[in-house]
């Protein structure tokens, strides 16, 4: 077998390991957000039931009703901050504990997604949380972009991790910080959550 269709074997190899190891994550954080979502559509519907025959109790026909039911949507609303909170703070949690290994190899895929996205024709600048520096160079080195990094600085710590790329001059960024891929996230199950835990 040539160098070549080694090089091509091995980084098909690793790109399997990564996307499994993706799904893997993926997986965990879809079961653990369910057991989140199942024990908060539970206490919601003991304090919704509560609410109601509390309410019930208490109101008298019409203005009290209208008054119960503004109560009503603004603890839902309450409730899907609270959720989505919960799951931020989970995931956050989760990507605090990652392993040296798994976070590297999510920072290389991170990276690879940028600089794969097409929109970057020369060279680059590379921003990352001060803990993830020596992870990111690795990663950098691993993926063969060394010579098109003109830079690398440092992202404020409430970024989490994960890379922002930009073009040498400014123009163009990619952020792939784990902050903003947590709200991208978040944001696409929201229509989920409210579904599954608010009918």
């Amino acid at each position: 077998m040539s160098l070549a269709g080694s090089l091509e074997e091995l980084k098909k190899e690793a790109l399997k390991r990564v996307e499994e190891e993706a799904r893997r994550i993926i997986e965990d954080a879809r079961r653990r957000a369910s057991e989140i979502i199942r024990r908060a559509e539970e206490a919601k519907r003991r304090a919704v039931e509560e609410e109601k025959r509390r309410v019930r109790d208490e109101v008298e026909y019409d203005a009290r009703i209208v008054e119960a039911s503004m109560a009503a949507r603004n603890m839902i609303t309450r409730a899907k901050s609270e959720v989505i909170e919960e799951l931020r703070g989970r995931v956050i949690e989760l990507l605090n504990t990652m392993s040296p290994a798994a976070r590297l190899e999510s920072l290389k895929r991170l990276l690879r997604e940028a600089v794969e996205s097409g929109v970057f024709q020369g060279r680059i600048r590379v921003y990352v949380v001060e803990r993830d520096r020596e992870l990111v160079e690795r990663a950098l080195h691993e993926l063969g972009l060394d010579d098109r990094v003109v830079g690398i600085a440092t992202l404020s710590d409430d970024a989490l991790g994960g890379v922002v790329v930009e073009s040498e001059d400014g123009a163009v960024s990619i952020d792939n910080s784990y902050r903003t891929r947590i709200g991208t996230v978040l944001r696409r199950l929201m229509p989920w959550i409210n579904r599954e835990l608010f009918g």
